[in-house]
């Protein structure tokens, strides 16, 4: 009993540890900082961390406060306007990028590997499955453990995004 019981105060430990490293990277890349890790993430502010963990960190605030999404504020539009330029996000039908609704594991999927190099015309079959499969083979989901219809917490985005900085991109460079 002893002995599985320190095996699992080891695993818990280094499981901590692993987290505690994740944090600290994500966080000195300027990427997110938080001590909140459970509370929701919302599509407006996972547009934010993405251009603030792409080549386009410096520029995309000088480009203005002018939203493209008739329900978007000045506070993420300079980051919603470079995701969706890039085919990183998307919005509804009516014009509207609902940035107060949380993102879900499928959004994620999609926009980090399109700030990974990858479209919709490098996945065949079920787009869907597809974006999943290279998700999981470049292992963006190390640590994140959702559904994808479920919402990320800043947990999960501390995980996707540090896991994000050791992925290979479409030509098959570092990010």
């Amino acid at each position: 009993v002893c002995a599985v019981g320190a095996g699992m105060t080891v695993n818990a430990y280094a499981a901590s540890t692993t987290f505690e490293m994740r944090k600290k990277t994500v966080r000195l890349l300027g990427i997110l900082s938080t001590s909140n890790y459970q509370t929701n993430v919302s599509r407006g502010e996972f547009a934010e961390l993405l251009v603030k963990a792409s080549n386009y960190r410096e520029t995309a605030n000088s480009t203005g406060t002018v939203s493209v999404f008739a329900d978007v504020s000045a506070k993420y539009s300079s980051a919603i306007r470079t995701a969706a330029t890039n085919s990183w996000m998307s919005g509804y039908l009516g014009g509207n990028f609902k940035p107060d609704e949380g993102i879900t594991m499928r959004d994620a999927i999609k926009a980090v590997l399109g700030v990974l190099g990858y479209t919709n015309e490098d996945f065949s079959g079920s787009l869907q499955e597809s974006r999943l499969a290279k998700f999981k083979s470049l292992s963006l989901d190390s640590g994140i453990y959702r559904d994808l219809d479920e919402v990320f917490t800043r947990e999960d985005c501390i995980n996707l995004f540090y896991n994000l900085m050791k992925a290979k991109t479409k030509e098959g460079n570092q990010y």
